[in-house]
């Protein structure tokens, strides 16, 4: 948020692009008060960039994260993407979360296939 509030001209122009008020924006900096959920995603949202982003977490990290549960976030990326065929047949995104945790049938989507 530092980089963020950096590239503006000053604390209160960060304030006022960001949608929330330069005290509030003063106690979380100091730590006299913690920042909420719901505070991020209006800072994210005002400023049009992920809340993941605004806290400094990067593609690797979602994908470190999404793999620990046996999410490939390239194949979702490569369904999401491209026509939603897996071995000749049409499928929901339902059925691409089972087949990658093999749950429906002999299929199995990996990154590259």
């Amino acid at each position: 948020m530092m980089q963020l509030e950096r590239s503006h001209p000053s604390i209160d122009a960060f304030a006022e692009a960001a949608g929330i008020a330069t005290g509030t924006l003063h106690k979380i900096k100091t730590g006299k008060s913690n920042i909420t959920i719901k505070t991020l995603e209006i800072i994210a949202s005002r400023l049009n960039i992920p809340v993941g982003e605004l806290l400094g977490i990067t593609d690797d990290d979602w994908k470190i994260s999404a793999a620990k549960v046996g999410i490939d976030l390239d194949a979702v990326d490569e369904f999401i993407a491209g026509p939603h065929r897996v071995g000749g047949k049409t499928r929901s995104i339902r059925d691409f979360f089972n087949i990658q945790h093999g749950t429906s049938g002999s299929d199995t989507v990996r990154s590259g296939s």
